[in-house]
């Protein structure tokens, strides 16, 4: 229908014809997110990413998870995006049998189900230049919210929209970081060896093993590691089990951000393997290609939260905690009287979203962007605690398939999980 137009005209219009279509209540959500991935994928890479943002925000059905687990696996594939030289090098090279079919398709790569002297290894080949893809994708996606922005005042589920696209638009370099598989092998390794290191607290969390050979490592563009065998939290039946993994991901988040080298940003559903080894649960986690360093400035805000969730929060630091998540630090003796109750309501709202385990990058950007127009003034969040939020959406709506979409469920686990790493 668009073909003959710019990708960024033609996803543009696309995707404000789609979600003015759903706007109107014309389709329900299944409808528009599937409508969203399958034609829009065509144009910008992105679109799969776009809406795996969206997962978090309590806006789909559970039978939409189905949709978001075979575009996570199975995008589209082209030939030419496929490096046939250096899958035959490591056929020859690690002595692995590879099928002549994948196993898996991502954004980012190709992914092979092998058999290497006699055990199952996974080969992740990274696309042909998906990296120029994506920085494309990025500036279409820039385009699409500048055009979208304009027509929001139509409707609150267009705004809701808008705020996912503008966290796509202010993540471009930290998307294509991804992209560089011997950081993504240092990370895995790194992270494996700190797992070892709570073997009581994390002694069921799996991370794979890397086969790479030295040599292999430096500007590689494939990874060889381990094959977890289980399954992804929708084909969970008992909800004893589902409660277990609860458990163990909360645990492991939580240690991750106070203790270990490396932040993962992206488990999603997608990402995150239920095993059984042995007659135990184990919990696998993949894809470490998008991370962040942890910072002293991340642990405090993960403190931040820890501490609104325990009921911990001091009265009287609301503009520490706005200061704190923006780069723009608001002075008190400028402000009115009416700013100043508007800012308290705000960060009230952000407080509340926090305890009740709803808060992400989508709240935050609604409240700095409220609190921007009532003090007329761009204030701008800070983009490190911007990502943590992002992997606070992707890691909530993994959290909510294995609750079976109670809250209550993850809030008393998350409280349970609290109390005892604290203890």
């Amino acid at each position: 229908m668009f073909r003959n137009l710019t990708p960024s005209l033609s996803l543009c219009i696309l995707f404000l014809y789609e979600s003015l279509v759903y706007a109107l209540g014309c389709t329900d959500m299944t409808t528009y997110v599937r409508n969203l991935i399958n034609k829009g994928s065509q144009y910008n890479v992105l679109c799969v990413k776009i809406t795996q943002s969206m997962m978090g925000f309590g806006m789909f059905s559970p039978e939409l998870m189905e949709v978001f687990k075979q575009n996570t696996h199975s995008v589209n594939v082209n030939e030419d995006e496929i490096d046939i030289i250096t899958l035959n090098k490591l056929a020859k090279d690690y002595n692995i049998e590879l099928p002549d079919k994948h196993f898996h398709a991502g954004m980012i790569a190709v992914v092979y189900l092998g058999n290497m002297n006699g055990k199952k290894v996974i080969v992740k080949l990274r696309r042909n230049g998906i990296t120029e893809r994506i920085r494309h994708g990025c500036e279409h996606t820039n385009a699409m919210y500048n055009w979208i922005s304009k027509f929001t005042a139509f409707s609150k589920n267009l705004k809701t929209v808008l705020l996912s696209l503008k966290s796509i638009t202010q993540t471009s370099d930290y998307l294509i970081s991804q992209c560089n598989f011997e950081n993504e092998i240092h990370v895995m390794k790194t992270t494996r060896e700190e797992v070892e290191n709570y073997p009581l607290l994390l002694k069921n969390i799996v991370i794979p093993e890397v086969y790479n050979k030295p040599d292999d490592i430096t500007d590689t563009n494939f990874i060889i590691m381990e094959y977890l065998d289980g399954v992804f939290a929708n084909e969970l039946t008992d909800m004893d089990e589902r409660v277990h993994y609860l458990d163990d991901l909360i645990t492991y988040y939580t240690l991750m951000g106070w203790f270990f080298t490396y932040f993962h940003t992206d488990i999603h559903c997608g990402n995150v393997i239920y095993m059984k080894q042995d007659g135990q649960l184990k919990l696998g986690l993949i894809d470490f290609g998008m991370v962040l360093q942890t910072t002293e400035f991340m642990q405090e805000g993960l403190r931040y939260m820890t501490d609104i969730q325990q009921k911990k929060f001091t009265p009287g630091e609301e503009y520490r905690l706005i200061n704190y998540i923006t780069t723009d630090k608001l002075d008190l003796e400028t402000l009115s009287k009416d700013q100043i109750e508007f800012i308290n309501e705000k960060v009230v709202m952000l407080i509340d979203s926090v305890a009740k385990n709803e808060f992400n990058e989508l709240v935050l950007l609604q409240i700095v962007d409220d609190i921007s127009i009532k003090l007329n003034m761009e204030i701008v969040v800070n983009l490190e605690f911007f990502l943590i939020l992002i992997s606070s959406t992707m890691i909530n709506s993994t959290l909510k398939v294995l609750a079976g979409y109670d809250s209550k469920i993850i809030e008393s686990r998350v409280n349970k999980v609290m109390l005892e790493i604290l203890e």
